[in-house]
């Protein structure tokens, strides 16, 4: 999970964060504290583990949120 979240962190940023909801935007903020963007070449293995950890540690907070996302449909 952390892998892809990485990949899509990316993926967001040569995207374009200006049309994000605010809730992703939080998101996507908070992880870019934990995994800074990717300019060059390096190796990912401590970017992985504290991006794991994080999610361990916030697992309910994101949970809630979701809940909160799925019930707004």
């Amino acid at each position: 999970m952390a892998i892809e979240c990485i990949c899509a962190l990316q993926a967001v940023q040569y995207r374009g964060i200006d049309k994000m909801s605010p809730q992703t935007k939080n998101f996507y903020e908070d992880a870019r504290n934990i995994v800074p963007s990717i300019t060059e070449d390096r190796i990912f293995s401590e970017d992985i583990e504290r991006l794991t950890e994080w999610f361990k540690k916030n697992n309910r907070q994101w949970t809630a949120i979701r809940q909160r996302e799925i019930n707004m449909v």
